[in-house]
């Protein structure tokens, strides 16, 4: 989350708390509670939201995680098989291993795939030559299997850019649904508590400018920010 939206974010929760800790202010004025209930379902919402980014970006680093193991591992596989057909001279056993760190992301990550593939597919028909260039069905099976957890993750990545695509604009509007109550309903409904709830109204402006209060640094006087209402 944008460093922005989490400071107004903790705004939100900040007022929210005001609110809740006065609810026996404010808790016979059905518009109020009304308003109140709207947003404490925005912040429920907001909280959903950000779960399911934080789940995108997991997703995300685990796929290039399992690419760059992919790759990394394919170039292994690469080098031996290179030089196992300059041994015995093969020209297409120079073109099944004959890739470079470059070479092996040339395109895109469904062309990589495919490619990575085949080059474990034709390790594992040379495996016991292989074994002589350091090369073991271990490490075989090592690009075989990231080769498949990648797909798997190829085979859901779609789904998940257009979850995490729809996840941030719903933020946005849940954002706006929030600036709307308070600026349009509670901040205008709180000056009637004004002289009657001195307090209540003090703690309230405060909690609405983002920062709150700060103190100087030598103890002195303090500062605030122009309150929002």
């Amino acid at each position: 989350m944008e460093n922005v939206l989490l400071r107004k974010l903790r705004m939100y929760n900040s007022s929210n708390t005001v609110l809740q800790s006065y609810g026996t202010v404010w808790a016979n004025s059905v518009p109020f509670v009304s308003s109140v209930n709207l947003l404490v379902d925005c912040l429920d919402k907001i909280e959903e939201k950000d779960h399911d980014q934080k789940s995108t970006k997991a997703y995300t680093k685990e796929k290039k995680q399992v690419y760059l193991k992919m790759l990394d591992v394919a170039l292994v596989v690469c080098s031996a098989g290179s030089a196992y057909a300059g041994v015995i001279n093969s020209d297409k056993t120079k073109e099944d291993f004959g890739f470079t760190k470059s070479s092996l992301k040339e395109g895109n990550e469904k062309e990589i795939y495919k490619r990575c593939q085949k080059i474990g597919e034709d390790a594992v028909l040379i495996t016991d030559k292989l074994v002589d260039y350091n090369v073991s069905a271990l490490i075989i099976k090592e690009l075989t299997d990231a080769v498949t957890e990648f797909f798997k993750l190829m085979d859901v990545s779609r789904n998940v850019r257009q979850k995490s695509k729809s996840s941030k604009e719903e933020m946005k509007a849940l954002y706006d649904e929030c600036d709307r109550i308070l600026n349009n309903i509670i901040d205008k409904m709180m000056l009637t508590y004004k002289s009657s709830h001195a307090d209540f109204f003090l703690e309230y402006t405060n909690s609405r400018v983002i920062g709150g209060w700060s103190r100087k640094d030598d103890d002195s006087e303090e500062e605030t920010q122009e309150p929002i209402i």
